[in-house]
């Protein structure tokens, strides 16, 4: 699991891992006793670890969103004055048809309004088009996205996948 906390000395967020903060504490010399006494090296030390998280704005604090443009995903209004999206990232391998299918319902199903998916070259894009016809088969209509990074061939393979 991962913290987030502040730095002390310019109040910067910083995130640690959690196992590697109890370490550093284990490292520490051992608390005296009630007694006043300090426990031997070798005996356990109990260790107790405070997670800090850094506050997050009030509920009635004023904001305002950048302006932005509308934009249609899938049926999906994004940006402009549309509600903030939820979205998640599959884990599954986008050659793995039902196994990126059902993860794909999971996400939707758990309230994920788009789905996205790495497709890392051809096969992968050409795929999209298995797994959004499988979705749609099963009667989910969340818009899927291909995740494409440098390479504007796969982008518009995936693009024409995507939208069949």
């Amino acid at each position: 699991p991962q913290r987030r906390h502040t730095c002390r000395a310019d109040a910067r967020p910083v995130r640690r891992s959690l196992s590697r903060e109890v370490r550093r504490l284990q490292k520490r010399p051992p608390p005296e006793d009630r007694e006043g006494q300090c426990r031997a090296q070798g005996s356990e030390v109990p260790v107790q670890v405070q997670l800090t998280f850094l506050p997050l704005p009030h509920p009635t604090m004023s904001y305002q969103r950048r302006q932005t443009v509308g934009v249609n995903i899938g049926g999906l209004m994004m940006g402009s004055d549309y509600p903030i999206r939820v979205q998640s990232m599959a884990n599954t391998s986008t050659m793995d048809t039902e196994g990126s299918v059902a993860q794909a319902q999971r996400i939707a199903e758990a309230g994920g309004e788009i789905v996205r998916f790495t497709t890392q070259g051809q096969r992968e894009a050409l795929n999209m088009q298995n797994i959004s016809h499988a979705l749609r088969q099963r009667g989910c209509q969340v818009p899927l996205v291909a995740d494409v990074h440098f390479n504007a061939a796969v982008a518009a393979t995936a693009a024409a996948s995507c939208n069949n």
